[in-house]
């Protein structure tokens, strides 16, 4: 980034910009044009904005399912990371998946996971929480929703406050709905 020109020779790149003589203040222009773009995975990056994973740490996208590189981004419905964008429908309305998240927990579920909505509203106690439910709170738009999600008809997709993937269960999992759910808003991204 000294290159570019934050560090210590700030004041010498701004000198020579300034310059009374055209050639040094044209050459310092050409070096900081070269210097910049390089610069760019660092303040233009989809992956770091929205693609942390959290509790990914030096694991490897194998590991996560989710692309780690902060110069790409990829959504995927990991354990940590940001709930995937997908278009939905309520009320006639085009919103996004991170339109029917609200500031608490809100569970997903899938149009047959109502076994996860009753057990959610059990659990919860006093912790901020709703659930919404594919078909009865919203409509697909993409018939793609569920594999973006990472769940499948019977199952449910957990989101934290801050939009990031705190459980799920992929598959209708063989814990029972209020054994899966029960203490996952005060524990970390765990899957059933």
């Amino acid at each position: 980034m000294a290159e570019a020109g934050i560090g210590p020779d700030t004041a010498g790149i701004a000198a020579r910009l300034e310059s009374p003589d055209p050639e040094i203040a044209a050459a310092e222009r050409r070096r900081l044009a070269a210097a910049i773009p390089p610069q760019r995975p660092h303040f233009d990056s989809l992956g770091q904005e929205i693609g942390y994973v959290y509790g990914a740490g030096g694991r490897t996208e194998q590991e996560t399912g989710a692309p780690l590189p902060a110069t790409e981004y990829s959504p995927a419905p990991v354990l940590g990371a940001r709930l995937p964008h997908a278009w939905v429908e309520r009320d006639g309305a085009l919103l996004s998946t991170h339109d029917l998240l609200f500031p608490g927990f809100t569970l997903i579920t899938g149009p047959a996971g109502s076994q996860w909505a009753a057990a959610f509203a059990e659990t919860a106690g006093d912790v901020p929480a709703r659930t919404v439910v594919v078909g009865r709170d919203f409509t697909v738009v993409d018939d793609s929703l569920l594999e973006r999600l990472g769940i499948t008809e019977d199952g449910a997709v957990l989101v934290r406050p801050d939009s990031h993937i705190a459980w799920r269960s992929g598959d209708g999992s063989p814990l029972s709905p209020g054994t899966a759910l029960c203490g996952v808003p005060d524990a970390s991204p765990r899957s059933a």
